[in-house]
This record gives structure tokens, sequence and C-alpha cells, in this order.
């Protein structure tokens, strides 16, 4: 389906920027270049590259070839005109024609073949700024003390092998979620040994040592926990990380299943295994369990743009943007979800609703140097130069590195 989507596009428009008609109304309204002339290489040479996008949208392949032989001819430098004429007379079947102007477009410019489209979207993703697949938003601390209360009832638990009024229990599930971990530690080493034969003591001793690092000490007593209670799910939830603390990726994924076995609404447990689906090639089962995340808690924002994530990865463009505009719904306020949208719409070959999303996550991050930088590629794939490189500029200035070697290819004079 992608493949045929990409087709489609190239067919109304060699350069990618949109299968609308309102981003090549928009698009004239741009200054074009990196002054105010228009004889310069974005001016004449411009030209040239929008009447050979004219010519394809009729159909007329060969006027436009025409049209950008003239734009490489007026102007040799232009890497540009060399990328979109190597895509048009890769379209046209002349192969070899088209890998020597790509050739010639890397010698003048790295960035620009894949910047232009040559590579499809593949190649705009290894320019532009991308959060990384593992880049995924943790569920919060008091998430995980909510699974404690919700999953298990301390207060009416007689099985928990705890005294219902131990002051020490509330203690340290207090200090747990302060993330003071190591007088949660000294209290839960005082909670199991008042009630040794408490699953929850052990439990919660366990994840006071996973806190501090502290893998083999976690496993004993977590070891402790399973053995006096094998159907609580949270403990062998804990003894899970434990083993991934140790680089046990087998036992790792054993304990979480069985943690989700025996509760299934341990989002947490989903969370943490559709990370490890993901590093396995496993994209749709990682969608899997954000989705089980989602109904579980009643579409959990930090489930939603993970899920987009996954499904960018996959090419689901349309249901990666569904899920991260009802995340945008839920929190429009979230600068991380407008950049991560942005790419998406990037992607996608949306550019004017990209720079759109950059230009909102700058509003609310005026910090976020990679949103300057991909803004400005954005701006580029629209010709507009003087706006794209004003943006590296800023990227630069906020410390952004990559922005400095994109300018000095694509701002130099």
């Amino acid at each position: 389906m992608l493949k045929n989507l990409i087709f489609s596009l190239l067919c109304c428009s060699i350069f990618f920027v949109g299968s609308m008609d309102a981003q090549t109304s928009r698009m004239s309204n741009y200054p074009v270049g990196k002054t105010s002339s228009t004889e310069n290489m974005y001016g004449t040479n411009l030209r040239y590259l929008l009447d050979a996008e004219e010519k394809v949208k009729t159909f007329n392949l060969q006027g436009a070839l025409l049209s950008l032989d003239s734009a490489v001819e007026q102007y040799p430098g232009s890497a540009e005109a060399y990328v979109l004429r190597a895509r048009l007379k890769a379209k046209l079947g002349m192969a070899t024609e088209a890998r020597q102007d790509v050739s010639k477009a890397l010698t003048l410019n790295p960035y620009a073949v894949d910047l232009f489209g040559y590579n499809g979207s593949n190649g705009l993703r290894r320019v532009l700024a991308l959060n990384p697949s593992s880049d995924l938003r943790p569920l919060d601390i008091d998430n995980r003390i909510a699974d404690y209360l919700m999953n298990v009832s301390l207060i009416n638990s007689p099985e928990s092998g705890l005294e219902v009024k131990s002051a020490l229990l509330g203690e340290v599930l207090y200090l747990i979620g302060e993330e003071d971990y190591k007088e949660a530690n000294l209290v839960a080493l005082e909670l199991a040994d008042s009630f040794p034969s408490s699953y929850l003591a052990m439990d919660l001793l366990g994840l006071s040592y996973l806190k501090l690092g502290n893998a083999d000490a976690a496993i004993e007593a977590l070891s402790k926990s399973v053995s006096l209670k094998p159907d609580f799910g949270i403990a062998w939830f804990n003894f899970a990380m434990a083993e991934k603390l140790k680089g046990n990726t087998e036992a790792y994924e054993k304990y979480l299943n069985r943690a989700i076995e025996l509760n299934d609404n341990l989002t947490k447990a989903y969370f943490e295994r559709a990370i490890l689906l993901k590093s396995q090639g496993k994209p749709q089962e990682a969608i899997d369990d954000y989705t089980a995340i989602i109904e579980i808690r009643d579409n959990d924002g930090k489930a939603l743009i993970n899920r987009a994530l996954t499904k960018k990865i996959l090419g689901d463009y349309t249901g990666a943007l569904a899920d991260i505009n009802r995340s945008i719904e839920a929190r429009p306020d979230d600068a991380d979800l407008y950049f991560n949208r942005g790419n998406i719409q990037s992607l996608f070959g949306r550019n004017l609703q990209a720079v759109d999303d950059f230009t909102k996550c700058i509003q609310l991050d005026p910090e976020r140097g990679a949103a300057f930088y991909n803004r400005a590629v954005l701006h580029f794939k629209l010709y507009d130069y003087v706006s794209a490189c004003s943006d590296l500029e800023s990227a630069m200035i906020l410390g952004y590195e990559p922005a400095g070697e994109l300018m000095q290819f694509m701002c130099s004079d």
C-alpha cells in the first residue's frame, strides 16, 4: 500500500512536495533564494524546477526533462537539479543516466539525494532529526504504586502476611513513590525482618534493591516472594526487571510473559514487553501490547504516542497520524507530540502540515534546536531557502550540531 502511495505521489510531482494542490499554490508565496535577487541559483534555477513540475503534472515528461536540462545548464552547481533530473530519468527508464546525475549531485552536496526525494521516505529519514525507536515514554512512578494498590488489596488482604496497621508498609510505598530508594530499602529490610513469610514484604524489598541497581539482592528477595505466592504477577514483573538488569534476556522475557499471564491488567508489563518486542524486530506484536494498554487505561496518551512511533516503523503513517492526533486532542500543549507528528507528516509527504507542526512545537518549546532543524529541512523541500537557512542558524545557536553541516552545504553563497 505504501509503495502505491509513493508511486501516485511521483506521478503527481517529481519533487515529492505532497499530493495537495494547496502546497503548490502556497509555495509560490515563499521568498526564493538566499538573497532577494531572482537571478541567483535559487531564483532563475527555481523557475526551471517549477516549470518541470508543472509539465510532469500534465504528463509532459519530455518537456519536464528539457526544463531540468536547462536548470543544470544554467547552474551546473545545483545539486537539486541533478537529483530531480535523476528521478525523472529513472522514471523514463534511463537508469545509467540517472545514476550519473546522482553521482554528480553527491559530489556537490551529500544531503541533496536524500533531501530531494531520490531515495524516498527512507532517504528523508536520514536527514530529519527523528526520535529513535527506543525513545519511548516510560510509565510514571505513580502508575507503579497504583498497580500495587489496585492489584493487591493491601488493607483487606490477610494473605499478604502483613498486619493491616503496619506503618512500615505505607512508608515503603511512600518512599518508592518519592523515588527515595535508599531510605525505602532500609524500611523494606525492616518490613521483611518483621514479616519474613510475607510475599508482599519480600516483593517490596526486591523492588527497593532493584531501584538501587542491586540485581542479585533483588533476585534473592523476589525469588522468595514468588515462592510464597506463585500467582503474584507484580513480583514476576519485578523479577523480570531484575533479570534484565543482569542481562539475562531469556529469563527477562519469560518472566514478563508470566506476569502478563497472571495479571492481564498489568500495564507496565505490557509496556516493557512492547519495548522488548521492538528490539527483537517484532513491531506488530509490540503494537498489540500498546493496544492492550490503551484499552486498559482508556486511551493512555503515552501508549498512544509509542504505538504511533511503532506504526511509523512499519510505514503505517496513516495509523501513526491517527494515534498522535488522538494524543494531541488529550494534550494540546505537549511539544513532543507536535514534533513527532511533524516527522510523520514529513515522511508522508505532507510538507506544509509538517512545517505547521514544527512551528507549533517551537512555540511550545522555543529551545528545541531539533525542531528548528526539521522545519529547515521542510523549507528546503518547499524551496524556501531564506526561511530554511534562518532556521538552521537558530538550531545552531541552540546547540543542535547537525545544523552546522547542513548549513554548510545548503546555505553557503
